[in-house]
């Protein structure tokens, strides 16, 4: 299950679409996001979060991005709710004007209740320019530690500052 998803995801991220960075160049965002949990958080519904970003362009189609955010998940019934803290780095390639396909790796910091627990934080996505300022994306966001691993698909908007 979790092959085809991330293929899917890929895929999905190709074909979208980007905010372009030029060389040499930093650009500041911040987004909101609907989270679909699709791996392994059968106790959590659809919930959503926000983040902040900063990518450094290396060239026309290639930037370093990093990321800090925060999602939350309701929980199904009396199922409490989860949050999760991604903070990662990465690389945003630009094949195309617009289009714009990233992958990212780090640290997740999981909370239910008062417990919480460290996990390796990875995601891809891609997405579309609207204008210079706002862009649209597709995701999936995995985590996993030695114990239990699990994953959402969303989608992003985001400003650019």
């Amino acid at each position: 299950m979790k092959k085809p998803i991330l293929s899917l995801c890929l895929v999905l991220s190709v074909i979208s679409t980007r905010c372009q960075v030029a060389k040499s160049s930093f650009a500041v965002g911040a987004g909101i996001s609907l989270a679909v949990p699709v791996y392994n958080l059968t106790s959590s519904k659809t919930g959503g979060g926000a983040d902040v970003y900063v990518t450094y362009g290396l060239n026309q189609k290639l930037a370093i991005s990093t990321d800090v955010g925060v999602v939350g998940l309701p929980g199904k019934g009396m199922y409490p709710s989860t949050a999760i803290v991604p903070i990662r780095v990465g690389l945003r390639y630009f094949p195309l004007d617009k289009v714009y396909a990233s992958a990212k790796a780090g640290l997740g910091v999981l909370t239910i209740l008062k417990a919480s627990a460290n996990h390796f934080a990875y995601g891809v996505s891609g997405g579309y320019s609207f204008s210079r300022r706002i862009d649209a994306s597709v995701y999936y966001d995995g985590y996993s530690n030695n114990n239990t691993s699990f994953g959402y698909a969303g989608l992003r908007i985001a400003y650019q500052f």
